[in-house]
């Protein structure tokens, strides 16, 4: 099993990159291995060895030598990009990523290190490991917005996570990606899939055969006004942190597919979590992008989402960086 870990091509024990680059090492400083640079054809998250797979060719995947999704390691940035695994790009080839996209357009130096929260971004800052960026970009995905938590900027570093800083930095790369890759056990894990015949568990609409959804009905977010007022009240605290390091923060919610395509799943109506929100981070004067209105404007002409994945396309990553990009001339001059 040992040579097989090792030796087997990843494109033959997962059907994504995501899935093959994960990294569980607490030795790595990103979420991915270190230094990958590989292409190969992939199926969405959803709908996997089904019939309804779409086939998603010559998906480039490029990792630093922290492991982070972008093609070299910058420590100085002009523009940040965190949040979910949206912004790292699962399902999208390397050029194509929302950071690589804005960086091409706008010349800056840009960089990503999702799927991250905020204390992920606090945690890198005050290692030293990056310097604090001109803007910063926080994109998440509707579903795990009222999952956020109040930021810890005093926070004591425990000795265990003392332990783990001085052990990433002594312990080699490949050493610690090696282990973990025996350690996950893709290919026991693939060969269990296909003998008990696993497949994607999107929940396919009733409208659109072709459009599959991650939670489908359960994707409603019933969040009263005194919940959403938290949460803004949270978002508007990482806004004050950027602000004591002289950096513009800028929040972007990503769009539930659901929510998007709300006629599919089918609900009645659009579910308003997301434009409520938005109202009350207005009120807070936290920057915000308005992506329910630019998505709802969008969606008329073009596919925003992939069919068989739960995640967005290209056409969704270029709409939303058009504001951005706007947005960044505005700020960096």
């Amino acid at each position: 099993m040992v040579i097989a870990e090792l030796g087997v091509p990843s494109t033959f024990t997962t059907f994504r990159s995501w899935e093959a680059n994960k990294s569980t090492s607490p030795f790595i400083v990103g979420e991915f291995y270190p230094n990958q640079n590989s292409t190969r054809n992939e199926v969405g998250d959803l709908a996997h060895h089904t019939k309804w797979q779409i086939s998603k060719e010559n998906i480039n995947w490029v990792t630093d030598s922290l492991g982070f999704r972008n093609r070299k390691f910058t420590k100085n940035i002009d523009i940040l990009f965190i949040g979910a695994s949206n912004i790292a790009g699962s399902s999208i080839s390397q050029e194509n990523i929302l950071s690589e996209v804005v960086g091409k357009k706008t010349g800056h130096t840009t960089y990503n290190i999702a799927p991250s929260d905020f204390q992920d971004f606090v945690s890198l800052i005050k290692k030293g490991i990056i310097s604090p960026p001109k803007i910063l970009f926080y994109g998440n995905i509707e579903r795990s917005i009222p999952s956020f938590k109040k930021i810890s900027p005093k926070k004591t570093i425990s000795s265990k996570q003392k332990l783990k800083n001085k052990l990433q930095k002594i312990v080699p790369v490949g050493l610690s990606s090696n282990y973990d890759k025996l350690r996950k056990g893709n290919t026991k894990l693939f060969i269990k899939a296909r003998l008990t015949n696993n497949v994607g568990k999107g929940i396919q609409s009733s409208i659109e055969n072709k459009m599959f959804f991650l939670q489908g009905r359960k994707a409603l977010i019933d969040d009263g006004n005194v919940a959403i007022k938290k949460t803004a009240e949270i978002i508007k605290s990482y806004s004050n942190y950027c602000d004591s390091i002289g950096v513009k923060f800028v929040f972007f919610p990503i769009p539930n597919k659901e929510t998007i395509y709300f006629d599919l799943v089918p609900f009645k109506k659009q579910p308003t979590y997301l434009e409520d929100l938005i109202k009350e981070l207005s009120k807070r004067e936290v920057e915000v992008i308005n992506t329910i209105e630019i998505f709802n404007l969008e969606k008329e002409h073009n596919l925003l989402y992939h069919f068989d994945d739960s995640h967005w396309n290209e056409n969704g990553i270029n709409t939303i960086s058009n504001k951005i990009i706007q947005l960044t001339t505005m700020y960096i001059r």
